[in-house]
C-alpha cells in the first residue's frame, strides 16, 4: 500500500456529498432516540430468530448521535466501525479540499486480497457477536 500526498483538490466532490449525507443522518438519528419502537422489526430475525448482519444498526446509529459510544458499539460493532471511518474520512477529504491537498492511495494486488480476506472476516465476526450476544 502506498499513501501520497499531492497538491491538488480531489478530482470528485462525491466525498464532500458523503459528508453532508452522514451529517444528516446524525441529525436524523438525534430526531429519531424517541420513535425507535415505531420502527417495524427485522424481517430476517422474525423469520429466523437470529440477527441479520445490520441487526442494531438504527440503535447504534442513534446511540453515536448521543455520542454514546460504548452502546453504539455494542448494538453492532461494524456500523459502529462503518460511521465512524466515514465520518473521519468525511474530515479528512474536506480538511483536504479546504487545504489544497489530495490523499491517493494505490493499493497492490497483494494488499487488495489481504482487504478482501479481512472485510469478509470482519463481517463474518460481527455477525457472531451479534448472534452471540442475542441469546
Amino acid at each position: 500500500m502506498r499513501l501520497k500526498i499531492e497538491n491538488r483538490r480531489p478530482e470528485s466532490a462525491i466525498h464532500i456529498i458523503w459528508a453532508v449525507i452522514i451529517i444528516l443522518i446524525l441529525i436524523a438519528a438525534n430526531i429519531m432516540k424517541g420513535n425507535l419502537a415505531m420502527l417495524p422489526p427485522c424481517i430476517f430475525r422474525v423469520i429466523t430468530g437470529i440477527p441479520c448482519l445490520t441487526c442494531g444498526g438504527t440503535h447504534c446509529i442513534v446511540s453515536l448521535a448521543s455520542m454514546d459510544l460504548g452502546a453504539s458499539f455494542r448494538y453492532n460493532p461494524l456500523i459502529f466501525l462503518g460511521a465512524v471511518g466515514l465520518f473521519m474520512f468525511s474530515i479528512l477529504v474536506l480538511t483536504g479540499w479546504w487545504l489544497n491537498k489530495r490523499l491517493s492511495i494505490s493499493l497492490m494486488p497483494s494488499d487488495k486480497v489481504v482487504l478482501r480476506i479481512l472485510a469478509i472476516s470482519l463481517v463474518a465476526i460481527n455477525w457472531a457477536f451479534l448472534i452471540f450476544q442475542s441469546r
